[in-house]
């Protein structure tokens, strides 16, 4: 965080604001005030939770195209191969170049309200449960 916050400095960036750690019952404002959400995860999540976090509030999202990431995001947000530095520079410019904030947020929060709405994802977790506890033996 240190030599971030020194860098934005040195580049003269007026803009950023390093928050530190934001509280679970914070975090959707913090998503929901964002421009764009960046997510340069670069292990192989079994689901994109981060995204989808970030979507459900609204904000755009340029992530990985690493694990599950791809799924959740889909065509409502960039992808990046990981750990390209350069590929996530271009997709986030290309994103305040040719992207309306609001519009692409907006089109996020769709994609996750129609693909994974708290009530299925409920239901699909508890019959997976159910489906488990039925196959154990005596």
């Amino acid at each position: 965080r240190t030599y971030l916050e020194a860098e934005a400095e040195r580049r003269g960036l007026v803009n950023v604001t390093f928050v530190g750690r934001v509280s679970d019952e914070d975090l959707p404002r913090y998503y929901a005030a964002a421009d764009l959400f960046v997510y340069p995860e670069l292990t192989q999540p079994a689901f994109g939770l981060v995204a989808a976090e970030a979507m459900a509030c609204g904000t755009a999202v340029v992530a990985s195209n690493h694990g599950a990431i791809p799924e959740v995001v889909g065509d409502a947000g960039r992808l990046f191969p990981p750990g390209d530095a350069h590929a996530l520079a271009g997709e986030i410019r290309e994103f305040f170049e040719h992207e309306n904030p609001c519009d692409a947020g907006g089109a996020a929060r769709k994609r996750v309200q129609t693909l994974f709405p708290v009530e299925r994802m409920i239901d699909e977790t508890l019959s997976l449960y159910e489906n488990m506890v039925g196959r154990r033996g005596p």
